[in-house]
């Protein structure tokens, strides 16, 4: 199961998105990615038998349109290759298979040991790929910033984030620890804003309250009220 997970994830998903890149604009690899958490509650629910309510469905389907507002605020790029295409869903792929494998593994062992699993697996799939391709003519060069980047994506991007994510997931289920994903989007806009100076567009703010409003609705969970059920009192039958 391990095996099979570092395979999704890293392995699959970032060569899927990485390679997916090159060959299609950011804004349409950000449409793509976004529908995992759409397909995601399919795998669950034949496999796990996850089931959403109506209003969880309905806020999937309002934050991914969410998404797409934000997206598309700083204007539509949809330069694209079927290469980058059907990388970009190897992608997603990736990610929809990790999420249905950690579920199985979240009941058994703790976050820690599922990221470091997945992590030191991962490193065996992704060697052959390097030592091929890349060693060849390698040259590194070291630098504050590329060591500074390399220890935050390691310290966050592949464990922290993974160690919350498969506690939410152990916690909410499959299909609702997803959707929070479609928060990267939203996150990536306020910050560039704050930082960037980038414009926070009328559309962009929409799209932000959309994608809030639908992930409110995608953790409502219904409440079924039981029937009552009084006793039947007694018949009195009267003496002959």
């Amino acid at each position: 199961m391990f095996i099979l997970l570092a395979f999704f994830e890293p392995f699959i998903y970032f060569m899927g998105e990485s390679f997916g890149l090159v060959y299609v604009s950011s804004t349409l690899a950000a449409v793509i990615i976004s529908l995992i958490p759409l397909i995601v509650p399919v795998g669950a629910y034949f496999i796990y038998g996850e089931r959403l309510s109506r209003i969880n469905i309905a806020g999937l389907v309002i934050s991914f349109a969410g998404v797409l507002m934000v997206v598309v605020s700083n204007g539509i790029e949809v330069g694209a290759t079927i290469p980058g295409i059907l990388l970009m869903f190897v992608a997603v792929i990736g990610a929809v298979g990790y999420a249905i494998t950690v579920k199985d593994l979240t009941q058994r062992y703790n976050g820690f040991t599922i990221t470091c699993y997945q992590n030191a697996i991962g490193v065996g799939f992704f060697l052959p790929f390097f030592l091929i391709f890349d060693l060849q003519g390698f040259n590194m060069h070291i630098s504050m910033n590329s060591t500074l980047a390399v220890l935050y994506l390691a310290v966050f991007g592949s464990t922290v984030t993974f160690v919350i994510f498969t506690r939410a997931i152990r916690e909410l289920g499959t299909s609702r620890s997803n959707i929070f994903a479609n928060l990267i989007p939203v996150f990536t806009a306020v910050f560039s804003w704050l930082i960037l100076k980038e414009s926070m567009t009328a559309l962009k703010i929409s799209g932000i309250a959309v994608v809030l409003s639908g992930l409110i609705l995608s953790q409502v969970k219904t409440i079924k009220l039981r029937k009552q059920k009084f006793p039947t009192p007694p018949i009195y039958q009267y003496p002959p």
